[in-house]
């Protein structure tokens, strides 16, 4: 094993399992010879991915991490898709052992929505999620029924939104600040993250880059246009502003990554090496 290389975790998407990865994975270990890479499954993968709630994934990809010895000194975090969502939340909320990188492949990290201006792109989330009333995608029902409703960010019932996320308004620190999150989120050397105006799943697309919807589903903002990010609820700002962020466009489709060798080869694990 590499001495000096740090171990990589990866973590599959929504409606995927680890083998989702497994091509990316060989890639890695090709590309960084000597690399230890930690494929984790959220549960049993296709259909927990959907159905668990938001935090027991967190906490599933928390015993893949803390269970493994090779990773006890850090680790880098690969995420596709939900998966990169998973390891903001353990970034946040845990970080023990520490993750020293971020690397998203399209993850919702802004959060998702879809609305009357905005339509969904092919299933991410499941079809009746966008049927429900808002109330109810924010009930204890909704929020434990379908995973992904723990990120939905409603800007038409923000105030609704911000009480009864069971995630992603607590991760942003507007529910309740925690500063052991902004801790925890400022501690990365570096956030790299992919994403396209192509993606055609991730709801915008731009929440692959923090960015995200305002005041309607009509314009999209970039992050640093974010109430969260200009008052840098969550250290985004703080990170932005040391040079520590990157974004890049994959010109890839959502459902590709797990296939786009050159994109991984090429431009992905740079940013995975030490």
């Amino acid at each position: 094993l590499s001495v000096s290389q740090s171990p990589i975790v990866m973590i599959h998407g929504i409606i995927n399992d680890t083998h989702n990865m497994d091509m990316i994975k060989i890639w890695v270990e090709e590309m960084i010879p000597g690399v230890y890479v930690r494929n984790c499954e959220v549960g049993n993968g296709k259909h927990d991915s959907i159905f668990m709630p938001i935090n027991d994934q967190i906490d599933e990809l928390t015993k893949c991490i803390k269970n493994d010895k090779m990773l006890k000194d850090g680790f880098i975090g690969l995420g596709y898709s939900q998966g990169g969502y998973l390891l903001r939340g353990y970034l946040e909320k845990y970080n023990q052992p520490r993750m020293k990188r971020l690397v998203t492949l399209s993850a919702p990290l802004g959060g998702y929505y879809c609305g009357p201006h905005y339509p969904c792109g092919p299933v991410v989330l499941p079809e009746f999620i966008f049927e429900l009333a808002p109330f109810l995608i924010y009930s204890e029902f909704g929020q434990n029924l379908i995973g992904g409703a723990a990120y939905w960010r409603d800007v038409y019932n923000f105030d609704l939104y911000i009480e009864k996320s069971t995630s992603l308004s607590l991760l942003d620190n507007i529910k309740i600040f925690n500063q052991t999150y902004k801790d925890n989120f400022m501690s990365l050397d570096l956030l790299v993250m992919f994403g396209s105006p192509i993606d055609g799943a991730i709801s915008p697309w731009n929440s692959a880059w923090f960015g995200g919807f305002i005041d309607d589903d009509i314009t999209l903002h970039d992050m640093t246009e974010r109430f969260e990010y200009k008052q840098d609820l969550f250290g985004l700002k703080t990170l932005n502003e040391q040079g520590k962020v990157k974004f890049f466009d994959s010109k890839t489709e959502h459902a590709q990554y797990a296939g786009a060798e050159s994109l991984i080869r090429n431009e992905v694990v740079p940013w995975l090496k030490d």
